[in-house]
This record gives structure tokens, sequence and C-alpha cells, in this order.
């Protein structure tokens, strides 16, 4: 029987629809949706052995087993927080990726060892080991894949439902430009025959791209899939942010992130510049900053004894995407990070004040070069422990 049809045009009511396809979802039906992925299928997670498997898993068994090998499934997050409901102590890396990537260009896969819903298709009687690995999402029933979903519809539905997403698309060939996505309804209902009831018809989506694929293993990362990501730009994002934040970033946070840079590159064996071919990202901000201005002449001609460059910097102040990004904030005075955490209480965990023992280091502005070279020290005893930090094997 052919699905139902719902049109929807840019612009238009989109509440009804959704209502719509929230109902057939929680009574176990799998629904077609457009997306920056092309048209793809969603369907109510399994969350628990205690839950009985949605009907559409019966349905494609039975007449979807042709087109698994075609299908990739992923779990959809609503944010990275979600990582942590979804699997048992999620690499931190997973979190980085997901956080710096835009949604949908994305999807990590994990062991399934630390996931805590079932997976589709659990009941493996229903497949061959062959047509099982085909549904798990990743060629492999020891991993499961995850990503953000981007769109209207898809973040619109998300909120709307209480329960987890499984969402799947064409998986096309690795490195494969178009990746043979769905950018019509009738490809995805073609695609999974007689096992979707429901379709939002958008007609065709010329703007689509497949998401790239990153494997986790540990705290590294492998390419499984190309994508709309560049794979070097994949593994830049892999590893630690550090935010230093001082008042108008122009003095203390500034010498601290390029003597950050400085002293991790020499641990690390390389020069600054690569540092971010190695993941490490590096940055500072202001509380009271404003774009642009240099850092103090008497921190660029302090840092220039040590060969550091510091004319080129320009302040910025602080900022939504730059707390989020960091894995560790690094302030510079304990009331830099309290003003910081009463309003992002949530990021408190990753914010301490820079100085040894959560001492305090003072402002040198309007100081002489004296005052300047004791903040250096100040920065460079509270750095040591973080070089250590950061560069400690796993």
């Amino acid at each position: 029987m052919p699905a139902v049809r719902r049109k929807f045009e840019n612009g238009g009511e989109v509440q009804d629809l959704i209502l719509e396809a929230v109902q057939r979802l929680s009574a176990g039906e799998l629904i077609g949706i457009p997306s920056q992925l092309g048209y793809i299928g969603v369907a109510k997670g399994v969350r628990s052995p205690d839950e009985s498997e949605p009907s559409w898993t019966a349905l494609a068994s039975e007449a979807c087993q042709s087109a698994a090998p075609q299908l990739r499934w992923a779990w959809a997050l609503r944010s990275t927080g979600e990582l942590h409901d979804f699997f048992a102590a999620p690499p931190d890396t997973a979190r980085r990726l997901l956080t710096r990537c835009k949604p949908g260009t994305l999807a990590v896969q994990l062991e399934a060892d630390r996931f805590r819903f079932r997976t589709p298709f659990a009941e493996a009687h229903r497949f061959t080991d062959g047509q099982l690995q085909s549904w798990s999402g990743s060629g492999s029933t020891s991993h499961v894949l995850c990503l953000l979903l981007a769109g209207e519809l898809a973040k619109v539905l998300q909120t709307m439902c209480p329960w987890p997403l499984l969402v799947t698309w064409p998986a096309g060939e690795p490195q494969a430009e178009d990746n043979s996505l769905a950018k019509t309804a009738d490809s995805l209902e073609n695609l999974l025959s007689d096992c979707m009831n429901y379709i939002i018809d958008a007609g065709t989506l010329d703007d689509t791209c497949a998401p790239a694929i990153a494997e986790i293993q540990g705290q590294g990362v492998g390419i499984i899939q190309s994508g709309q990501i560049e794979d070097a730009a994949i593994m830049e994002r892999r590893g630690p942010s550090i935010l230093f934040v001082c008042t108008g970033n122009t003095c203390r946070s500034p010498m601290a992130e390029a003597l950050c840079r400085k002293l991790l590159a020499e641990r690390l064996g390389c020069n600054p510049e690569e540092l971010a071919t190695q993941g490490y990202r590096i940055s500072s901000a202001g509380l009271a900053a404003e774009f642009g201005y240099p850092a103090s002449p008497e921190a660029v001609q302090l840092l220039a004894e040590d060969g550091i460059e510091l004319s080129d910097h320009h302040s910025q102040p602080i900022s939504v995407p730059l707390l989020e990004e960091a894995d560790l904030i690094l302030t510079m005075t304990a009331q830099h990070r309290q003003m910081i955490v009463t309003h992002r209480p949530d990021l408190a965990t990753r914010i301490r004040v820079l100085g040894p023992n959560d001492r305090d280091i003072p402002d040198p502005i309007g100081g002489g070069m004296d005052v300047y070279r004791r903040c250096r020290e100040a920065i460079e005893a509270g750095l040591a422990p973080v070089i250590e930090e950061l560069t400690k094997q796993p």
C-alpha cells in the first residue's frame, strides 16, 4: 500500500503535519521527512528490553531485506548532552566533534557495548548475521551511529517526541560525491517499499549532502566515510579546546594563550602552528572585551623576548559558542570564574582559575615591565599542570 503523502512548502504550517507524524511514530510506524540528508526514514526508538518492538521492524524483516545493505541507521540526538543518556561514559571526542560540526554534517560511530538502549532488530533470529550488520547502520553489530539532525521539520519533530528517534538514509558508497541520497519522496518510498506509512513531501531536495562518518576509537578518530566536511577538518576538531578568560582580552588571557601554545608545542615536539592539525584548539576572550583591540604594548614586548609573536592579536568578547566548545575554561581570577558559572552553571566542572592553588593572577594593566614579568611567571606556573594534563597518555 502506498504511503500517505502530506505536502509541505517552506514557510508553510508544520504543526498539523508534525502532530500526525508523532501519532504515527507512537503507533510504531516508519515515516519519511525531508532533511539536509535528503528524505530520511524516521522511527520510534526502543529503549529497554521491556518495550515491544515497533510494528515497522516486522514489516522490514519481511519486505525490506533487499534494501538493508543500502541503508544507514543512526540514533538522532537532540543535543550533545544526550550522549550521556545514550551511552555509558561516552568519549569526550564524540562530544567535541558533534559540537564543532554543523548538525547533520557528521555522524559518529561508537562502540555498542557502551550503548544503554536496545539496538534495532535486536532479535537476531529475524535476520542472518549479514543482514543484521547491514541494518545496524555501521556495517557491524558492535557499533552504533548517532548524529544531530538539521532542518526545521526534524527539529520540531524531535521537540514533540518524548522518546528517542532512529533515522535512516541511503548509504551510498564511501567517497561517492552524492552518496545516492533520496532527493525525492518517491526515491525514499521505493527504497523502503511496504515499510513506510507516511511521508511529508517537500518536492525535490537539491541542497543535500551525506554526512561524514567518523569512528571513535578510544579518544582517537578514524574516517569511515567522507562527506560535506573535509577529513582534515574533522581531525582538527577532535582534540581538546582550551579557553583563557580575563577582563579585556588584551593582557593576561592573550599572554596565557600564546604561552600555552609555545609550551604545548615544545612538549609535543612540533611548531605552535601545527597544534591545530593535532586536534588542539587554544583561544582567549574577555568578559568585558570588545572586538578588535590589540594586545597591550607591554605584553607584546615581553613575549617578543621569548620569540612569541603577539602583535597580531585581536581581542574578542566571550560568547556562547566559545564556552560550549571549550573542554577547559581557565580564568584569571575567581571572580571571572564566578561570573561565568552564574550564567552557565552547567559548565562549572569545566571552569577553574589558572593560578596555582586557584590563586588570582593580578591584572598588570597600567604597570611597568616588572609587573608584566611577574604576571607572566604566575601564568607559566599555572600552565605547568595544564600542559601535563593535556599531554598525558589515556
